[in-house]
């Protein structure tokens, strides 16, 4: 299949973002040396950088040569923040100018500081949530496409409510109705609907560190992610995705949704343990196409992601609503699969908590 695996030419390129507010953001080009120690970067001053270094705050290395100026007229360096010290993700295209650009991106967390939280209102034994979204699936084509997904949710324990259902034909007014509670009247309303309750501005007022993001480009849209919700965590991965277009839903060398599953992952170890929740909402658009075939690249990943969760989680493997795309949608079989979502859910071992 073309869409087998993403271009390997973009191997030799790699980024690395150190997990420090301390550490500037290093680009590596053609050769990783885990050897070097962070204190060597240090060590070129500002006035000795490339014109890209100093606008980036970043320092480069070309097999462990500093950039020289004429090597940095090929290289394109994109942050998720003007300040170094804060960006959580990052990009760098080698050879820009070349009829094959070489990618590759890279993410991490940058923890928010005790001071900047909203003090605890409940206990801190309340749970964890995740909120896994696939936009869109039925409940019938999460078995046809993710089989192995399905089969290790059964088996630790999620439940299925089969009676969950769509509330509107597309993504807008269903996702305003699972994050707000209500619904809208189509989708161009997201926007101008009034104010709204969402999910994550709620949690986040009661304490929990949140997280919302997407692995999607989303620019001219009237769906949930483009109104940018105000979470700690995630608002950065907004353009992340817009960066660079390989072949579907590949972004340099990994798949979007390996960078989104390796975000998420960077996030809950990085406040598992602490003495305050969080919330994470994690959606992938991937199932947004006619061949029905891109979904089922979500298998692998997300089989082994969910058996990775934090056991005081609780998680909801959902989408917003059924079938959507392909050929079987203009039959009446697949018309009726559009109203026919996902929602499965797995309860921590808790006997009692209050959140909202």
């Amino acid at each position: 299949s073309i869409f087998l695996q993403c271009p390997e030419r973009h191997g030799g390129t790699r980024i690395q973002l150190f997990g420090s507010r301390d550490d500037p953001l290093k680009i590596q080009l053609h050769k990783l040396d885990p050897n070097q120690k962070n204190d060597s970067l240090r060590r070129r001053r500002v006035s000795e950088r490339t014109a890209i270094e100093k606008r980036h705050g970043v320092v480069v290395d070309v097999n462990n040569n500093w950039l020289k100026e004429w090597e940095a007229e090929h290289i394109e360096i994109w942050s998720s923040s003007s300040d170094p010290d804060q960006a959580e993700a990052a990009c760098v295209n080698a050879n820009r100018e070349g009829i094959l650009p070489r990618v590759d991106c890279a993410t991490r967390i940058v923890q928010i500081e005790e001071t900047e939280l909203k003090p605890l209102e409940s206990p801190s034994s309340n749970p964890n949530l995740l909120v896994i979204m696939i936009d869109p699936l039925s409940r019938y084509q999460l078995r046809r496409s993710l089989p192995n997904t399905w089969a290790i949710l059964k088996l630790l324990g999620f439940v299925d409510f089969e009676r969950y259902t769509a509330v509107g034909n597309n993504s807008g007014p269903n996702q305003a109705a699972l994050y707000s509670g209500r619904p809208i009247d189509s989708r161009d309303g997201i926007k101008s609907s009034g104010k709204r309750s969402w999910l994550w501005d709620r949690l986040k007022s009661k304490g929990y560190i949140t997280m919302k993001a997407e692995d999607g480009c989303v620019r001219n849209s009237n769906m949930v992610q483009s109104i940018q919700p105000r979470t700690h965590h995630g608002r950065q991965l907004h353009e992340f995705f817009c960066f660079s277009f390989d072949r579907p839903n590949c972004l340099g060398s990994k798949m979007a949704a390996e960078h989104l599953i390796e975000y998420t992952q960077q996030f809950i170890d990085a406040y598992e343990g602490i003495s305050r929740p969080w919330a994470a909402f994690v959606s992938f658009v991937d199932s947004h196409e006619d061949t029905l075939t891109l979904a089922s690249y979500l298998d692998g990943m997300l089989a082994e992601f969910v058996q990775s969760i934090p056991r005081n989680t609780v998680v909801l493997f959902t989408s917003d609503h059924g079938l959507h795309y392909g050929p079987p949608f203009s039959a009446r079989a697949g018309e009726v699969e559009r109203s026919q979502p996902l929602l499965m859910m797995k309860m921590p071992t808790f006997q009692k908590f209050n959140v909202l």
